[in-house]
């Protein structure tokens, strides 16, 4: 997984053209793809998509938890879109084209997320607490030739209240900026204040709105690293769907049972052959398992709450 807290698996993504899971898996500096029902399906390295990642293999800084901090997957133009947050610790990051391998944006200060709405493309400068905003897209091709416009939130800082860029959700008159709290690591301090979102007027640029993220038993000082829209379905009294989340994770809950006692069957098999050089890998693939289990589980008493 990594190190310490530099173990970071930042973001799910649906691609819908493949019916996966495609995670952005910072340490390991790769794009996973996992089923929908939690197999691991794949892993592609960055310096596998990119010749320009790859250079960087050769010059890694060795105090770097990665190469590229990759923290956001977005698709537009049955394409995805790349966003590389660090590139080998210079606060330097771009937006890189999965299928080519370009760096289509290469100029951006610590980017998060990447949103493509309409003919737009919204991505947010951590380090230097703006948005850039980019219209009239239509094509990756655009993305590198159109200019683009900036948002400032730096009057929203001082030496009192920094944040981090986290989290960007665009409509139709309005985008919504996660500013998580910052916590330093290496000197941390409880007096920072808290995590909250900002709306902020499209045409304008200008804040109308705060919304403060409270704490809670469960988890004091909350981060944000993701904005989501939330998408209600009328209750009609009517048992859960093939659709639903309750029967997806029954579903997924039954199938991992199964999976689990079938690779039981295998581990005590191979044991009995003394096929040492397979263990390895069922026992990976078995806790695997064990931790997707414990997780369904968990989901599910939480829905049935």
């Amino acid at each position: 997984m990594g190190r310490a807290a530099n173990a970071d698996l930042h973001m799910l993504h649906f691609d819908s053209s493949q019916c996966v899971l495609l995670l952005a898996n910072s340490f390991m500096d790769s794009v996973d793809e996992i089923s929908l029902d939690g197999r691991f399906l794949g892993r592609q390295f960055l310096w596998e998509i990119s010749d320009r990642v790859r250079d960087l293999v050769v010059v890694r800084d060795p105090s770097a938890p990665d190469l590229c901090h990759i923290n956001h997957i977005s698709t537009a133009f049955g394409q995805t879109f790349l966003t590389l947050g660090n590139l080998n610790l210079t606060g330097k990051g771009a937006i890189v084209h999965r299928e080519t391998g370009e760096f289509i944006i290469d100029d951006l200060e610590r980017p998060h997320d990447g949103v493509f709405w309409k003919d737009e493309f919204w991505v947010t400068e951590t380090s230097a607490y703006r948005l850039r905003v980019y219209t009239g897209i239509h094509s990756a091709d655009d993305l590198g030739k159109n200019e683009y416009r900036l948002i400032d939130l730096s009057l929203h800082v001082n030496n009192g209240s920094m944040f981090w860029c986290r989290g960007l959700h665009v409509t139709e008159n309005s985008v919504f900026v996660g500013c998580s709290q910052f916590q330093d690591r290496r000197k941390d301090s409880s007096d920072m204040p808290p995590s909250h979102i900002l709306e902020i007027e499209k045409t304008s640029g200008a804040v109308v709105n705060r919304f403060e993220v409270p704490g809670s038993d469960a988890l004091r000082r909350p981060v944000l690293f993701s904005l989501l829209p939330i998408v209600t379905v009328p209750d009609n009294g009517n048992q859960p769907s093939l659709n639903s989340p309750e029967h997806n994770n029954e579903n997924a809950m039954e199938t991992m049972t199964e999976e689990l006692a079938s690779l039981e069957k295998t581990l005590l098999q191979a044991s009995k052959d003394n096929a040492g050089k397979f263990t390895k890998d069922l026992i990976t693939v078995q806790n695997r398992l064990y931790a997707q289990l414990e997780s369904l589980s968990w989901l599910q008493r939480r829905l049935s709450d």
